[in-house]
């Protein structure tokens, strides 16, 4: 297991591939509760979706979603980060073959209970972003990415 300020991670090999599997001690976490709804796709494009939080005084890069999207859809996506501090999406997205990207960022304050939403209106497509927040009955952070 490697350890880079103080966040541990362990690749997990699978039949589809490997996985990062990270975990980081974090003292009074939120669950960062994501909810992203696509609308109005008009053609099939790639997104990309990183989140950026501040852990230990570094900058944590997850890759929650990396893929196509050719319908109108939602996804659901869990992170865990420190009470008060700034969770950070970085939204990338492109007709594919055309080598143009868009690149969108927002960002949420992670509080206690709290709900925060975002649009974002790209020719593409309409991005709905809401994020859900409450306290964790436990003090460390799990996520995976590939």
């Amino acid at each position: 297991m490697n350890a880079c300020g103080g966040v541990r991670s362990q690749p997990i090999s699978g039949n589809g591939g490997t996985v990062d599997m990270c975990l980081a001690l974090v003292n009074l976490a939120v669950e960062a509760a994501i909810q992203v709804d696509l609308s109005q796709v008009h053609s099939a494009f790639g997104l990309s979706l990183i989140s950026f939080v501040s852990i230990m005084g570094e900058s944590q890069e997850i890759q929650l979603f990396h893929g196509t999207v050719g319908k109108s859809c939602g996804l659901k996506l869990c992170v865990a980060v420190p009470i008060d501090a700034m969770l950070h999406l970085k939204f990338k997205a492109g007709e594919k073959g055309s080598g143009n990207e868009v690149v969108h960022y927002c960002s949420f304050n992670a509080k206690l209970h709290g709900c925060a939403n975002r649009q974002i209106k790209l020719q593409l497509a309409c991005i709905s972003v809401k994020v859900f927040g409450r306290l964790l009955c436990f003090e460390f952070i799990l996520y995976f990415t590939v």
